[in-house]
């Protein structure tokens, strides 16, 4: 899609910020779709057509996704986008006021759900895998780790290799009390795919950043974000620990595990923690009532 020449200017900006090719793609096309929706009379997209945008405009576009069916934090997401644009624009372009100056976002509901449902992961893994990025592979064992064993972000960027045995990963956790945790066999084949291409820089850390040391926590979640964007969920929600949640939540769903095993492996002190991770839906209180044996009594 070709943009007017002052949002190409603006993708250069967030280039310079580091933003992922993904997030340019999306506030540009969010900038474009506002721009297009608010010139009736098709005007050049110039500095005095930016400077003439009001709140009003911005009221009418917030309306214009409503009455779209684009759910609150997707609203916000945009708005998030064109309120940076904006800030770029007065810093680079010109005094104005930001439109979105004092703007009431809309508000975004109490969430009940704080995990991917198992469609939603199974779709990040694959995104990951059918990716383009260069470190696709380094990536999905990540990512996959995280998903299958619950990890949090600063034990998972704390492993070395040698951590890595006989089908468990020996984890350092809070207040440096140590656990082994299992790890499935398409997380290991993920293991052993990345470190296969792994650079032989001299250090013993298992995941590394571009100039070869230990991966960063904000690698990772920049990282995630870029992922979760494709999948085209919230970001915002989404986070690294939102996969240790769901981590848990799919263990103690799909398998059948007890909620003292599982505050085990997430390497909890406290069972209280452990359930604020788990979720009862209908389905697994249905099953739980019709598995007690006296159920089979006719």
């Amino acid at each position: 899609m070709e943009y007017p020449k002052m949002l190409n200017e603006f993708a250069k900006y967030l280039r310079s910020k580091n933003k992922s090719e993904i997030t340019i793609k999306n506030y540009l096309s969010t900038i474009n779709d506002f721009l297009t929706f608010i010139n009736k009379d098709n005007q050049e997209i110039s500095k005095k057509f930016i400077k003439s945008i009001k709140k009003q405009d911005i009221q009418r576009y917030d309306e214009h996704m409503y009455y779209k069916n684009l759910s609150p934090s997707t609203r916000v997401t945009k708005l998030n986008a064109l309120n940076t644009f904006f800030n770029w624009f007065i810093s680079e372009k010109g005094v104005m006021v930001n439109p979105l100056l004092n703007f009431t976002m809309p508000k975004i509901p109490k969430r009940q759900r704080y995990n991917l449902e198992l469609d939603e992961a199974k779709k990040l893994l694959q995104i990951i895998k059918e990716s383009n990025k260069r470190h696709k592979v380094r990536d999905y064992a990540i990512f996959s780790l995280f998903l299958t064993t619950g990890l949090r972000l600063s034990e998972l960027v704390s492993l070395d290799i040698g951590d890595i045995k006989n089908g468990k990963v020996r984890v350092i956790g809070k207040g440096d009390k140590d656990r082994d945790v299992n790890i499935p066999n398409n997380t290991i084949g993920a293991i052993n795919e990345y470190l296969q291409i792994r650079p032989n820089y001299p250090t013993n850390a298992l995941f590394l950043s571009d100039e070869g040391k230990r991966i960063s926590t904000r690698t990772i979640q920049e990282t995630l974000r870029d992922y979760v964007i494709e999948c085209g969920l919230d970001p915002n929600i989404y986070t690294p620990h939102k996969l240790r949640h769901t981590a848990a939540t799919l263990m103690y769903k799909y398998g059948n595990v007890d909620i003292a095993t599982l505050q085990e492996l997430l390497g909890h002190s406290n069972i209280n923690t452990t359930k604020i991770y788990v979720h009862s839906d209908d389905t697994m209180k249905k099953k739980a009532v019709e598995s007690n044996p006296i159920a089979s009594i006719i």
